[in-house]
């Protein structure tokens, strides 16, 4: 069995994976995010290889030049995930919009994972809208 008491002082790298078409107000926060942590430690992103293929805002267009790129094709995603782990070896992998994947999971169990889901834009004007509804009906 190999001796892990030098695995916390290993220096920090984290991987973004962000497998979303557009850019929209949750990918604006993480790439916010992870244009701050640039500055501390190497991140590298995943993404869809076919991001910037449509006529929105591409998320490629907004991040730091010294982020990592690996950009994995949708169809073949868990595949070429692993590869990408495999080869840049993150000390931290954060999921964004996605819950993680039982497969990586199990395979990757010493790395700190972490799970972001945002709240859809819309939610609060759905329940202001319901709540007038129900008021008018009584």
């Amino acid at each position: 069995m190999k001796n892990n008491k030098n695995r916390d002082l290993r220096p920090i790298r984290k991987m973004h994976v962000i497998f979303s078409e557009k850019y929209l107000n949750s990918e604006q926060i993480a790439v916010a995010l992870i244009n701050r942590q640039i500055n501390d430690y190497p991140v590298a992103v995943c993404i869809r290889s076919d991001c910037d293929a449509y006529y929105s805002r591409s998320i490629l267009n907004y991040l730091d030049p010294r982020v990592e790129i690996y950009r994995i094709p949708a169809e073949l995603r868990i595949l070429y995930l692993i590869y990408a782990i495999m080869v840049w070896r993150p000390s931290l992998l954060h999921w964004h919009n996605i819950k993680t994947s039982p497969t990586i999971s199990l395979i990757f169990w010493r790395i700190t994972q972490i799970s972001t889901q945002y709240t859809r834009q819309n939610l609060s004007f759905r329940r202001t809208q319901r709540m007038s509804q129900n008021s008018k009906s009584k």
